[in-house]
């Protein structure tokens, strides 16, 4: 998380009217009140401590005095093209031992598109295209660049670095 502020922040030093964000996956608790209380946060990495975007409505024309270090869902990004985008890959978007992406639902946090635990396992496939469509959105945002963090899913993280064959 560290990294992909440190991003975007640079590129506001060179380009301030570039509007940036780190969007993330649903895989951090959140429920629409929680957007008034600015005090409750949902990203822990260290000393860096973010909410959750505190409204789906402009929430990239948001006042509040820390949304620009506000984490952005799904619901407030879809339709908004940004400049630089750090996207979060959590834990909800797995690897199995075949190598194929599955999504896991005890690890996504969404009140609203939730499969009960009998529908998800009838509709893994679906559930998975779910999840991965959630990244899709996450992911074209950006129209300058994107960066990729991985919170909490190392696993997930090994799997792209070989994937894409990326040498640290």
């Amino acid at each position: 998380m560290h990294n992909l502020f440190d991003w975007i922040d640079e590129d506001i030093n060179i380009n301030p009217e570039h509007i940036n964000r780190v969007l993330g996956g649903l895989v951090e608790p959140w429920k629409q009140k929680d957007g008034q209380d600015l005090y409750k946060y949902h990203w822990v990495e260290g000393e860096l401590k973010c909410r959750w975007n505190s409204t789906q409505e402009n929430w990239i024309n948001s006042e509040d005095i820390d949304a620009s270090e506000q984490i952005g869902s799904v619901f407030a990004v879809q339709g908004i093209d940004l400049n630089k985008v750090g996207v979060l890959i959590g834990d909800d978007l797995q690897v199995n031992s075949d190598g194929n992406l599955y999504a896991e639902r005890e690890n996504f946090h969404n009140v609203n598109g939730v499969f009960s635990e009998s529908e998800a396992k009838d509709k893994s496939d679906e559930f998975t295209l779910l999840v991965l469509n959630i990244y899709y959105v996450l992911l074209t945002r950006g129209i300058d660049g994107i960066r990729i963090g991985f919170w909490h899913n190392d696993n997930f993280k090994k799997y792209f670095k070989e994937t894409l064959q990326i040498i640290d």
